[in-house]
């Protein structure tokens, strides 16, 4: 019997005709050349990479044949092997090349173990038959097949065992936001939201609008380092949405206070304090006084309400707020996101802010001593102004050293908008020293850093 011709894959039809090879596409797009190898042979890839070939051609995923390929990837030989042994094989496999893809895109194996161990832990406190559901379901109806193995299988002790540890894994992968890149944040975040839309009929709908409001929040978050302010802004909002519809009046606080820092970010000052100023109203209303968390955001909210007055120059003001949540964080434990160590370095801020440069490094020298090394992200927002309040003093060795410290940091968080500041803090030495040779030597060896947020 003569064999049918396999059909050649789309996308391998299309880089024919703009006479590329795969290495050649694979830099033109800026995936992996095992992507495209993989993606040609009908093996799934991950969305970053269809959205990048999408773009570079101009194609949807459909046309490349990308979506095709994800819903009906080859099977392997079944052989004489028993059905239940074929399929661990096939998943095991399939599951390997689509994080190949990742690491081919510059993913570190810890980092993606990290990522992995998170939604591992949600996915595994399913109960068997939603996770059977969820395995071999149609996507388009995947929700509703859950409701219904929900309504007939899954016990109230089962839905509460799965809230709570859907609600550990938010709050693991907070903690791990601080120590990795914004876009490894960001596939936790969007995972784990994609496991919650999932699973939404099996969660009491308080408990599920504060899962989706911490997730949306996460995402923002992810979104600012990205220097993506737009999508950041939607999505706190959409945190801020979920929270009221959830009566949650901590996440309702926390998304305006996210929202305040994108303004902040922005540059839109005025408007920062009227979220903080909103979040504040919510935290007193709430008589959340015994709440650790109440009491920390509180502190958090003052001490960021001191830095966007400082940045519009209101002196006063300033010193009132932030003798405010000096008040009440000298009573906290450290903490990944607010805690003694950022209140120094809010307030080392405010004063370089306020013209005094000198009072700024004695505060962020100070909570350079304290910030934890793994918290990345901190450690830059702390370093980029010490070294600028350094420079501003003529300490241009100091700041020098600062900095130097800092370009490590600024290659492992692949931040834009920390990045951007880097740019800004150069800009600062020009201005300063342009005539200084040192200063000429270290902008020369950084310019690879300034090439990686263009």
């Amino acid at each position: 019997m003569k064999k049918t011709a396999a059909r050649t894959h789309p996308l391998r039809i299309l880089r024919n005709q703009h006479n590329l090879t795969i290495e050649q596409l694979a830099n033109e797009a800026r995936v992996g050349a095992a992507t495209i190898w993989r993606a040609e042979h009908q093996y799934p890839i991950n969305a970053e990479s269809r959205r990048r070939l999408c773009s570079y051609f101009g194609k949807t995923s459909r046309e490349l044949g990308l979506i095709e390929a994800e819903e009906s990837s080859p099977k392997l030989p079944t052989g004489e092997q028993q059905p239940s042994e074929q399929t661990t094989d096939t998943q095991f496999i399939q599951t390997a090349y689509a994080l190949a893809s990742l690491l081919d895109e510059g993913w570190k194996p810890h980092a993606l173990l990290d990522v992995l161990q998170i939604i591992l832990q949600s996915v595994q406190a399913l109960p068997e038959e939603v996770r059977r559901a969820l395995l071999h379901g149609d996507s388009a109806q995947l929700a509703q097949k859950v409701a219904l193995v929900g309504r007939t299988h899954v016990s109230m002790k089962e839905r509460i065992q799965l809230c709570q540890t859907l609600s550990e894994s938010v709050s693991v992968a907070w903690q791990l936001s601080h120590q990795v890149r914004p876009d490894h944040t960001f596939m936790v975040a969007q995972a784990l939201l994609t496991l919650l839309q999932q699973t939404h009929e099996l969660l009491p709908e308080q408990q599920r609008g504060s899962l989706y409001a911490a997730l949306y929040n996460l995402q923002g978050a992810a979104y600012l380092y990205q220097g993506r302010y737009c999508q950041a802004h939607q999505s706190h909002m959409k945190a801020h949405v979920a929270a009221l519809e959830g009566s949650d009046i901590w996440n309702m606080a926390q998304s305006l206070n996210w929202l305040a820092v994108v303004a902040n970010a922005s540059g839109n000052h005025a408007d920062a304090l009227q979220y903080i100023q909103a979040a504040l109203h919510l935290l007193i209303r709430s008589n959340g006084e015994e709440d650790e968390r109440y009491v920390r955001l509180k502190a958090h909210l003052l001490a960021d309400w001191a830095y966007n007055a400082a940045r519009l120059h209101r002196r006063e003001e300033t010193r009132e707020k932030l003798a405010a949540s000096a008040a009440i964080t000298e009573r906290l434990k450290p903490n990944e996101e607010y805690d003694q160590a950022r209140w120094y370095q809010i307030a080392g801020s405010c004063s370089l802010s306020l013209d005094n440069p000198a009072e700024a490094i004695r505060y962020l020298e100070r909570s350079l001593t304290q910030v934890s090394p793994v918290w990345i992200m901190r450690c830059l927002l702390t370093m980029m102004p010490l070294a600028e309040a350094y420079a501003r003093t003529h300490e241009l060795e100091a700041s020098l050293r600062i900095a130097e410290r800092s370009v490590t940091l600024l290659d492992n968080a692949a931040s834009t908008m920390l990045y951007q500041r880097f740019k800004e803090y150069q800009q600062i030495l020009v201005t300063l020293f342009p005539s200084e040779p040192i200063v000429q030597h270290f902008l020369e060896q950084t310019q690879g850093t300034l090439l990686l947020s263009s």
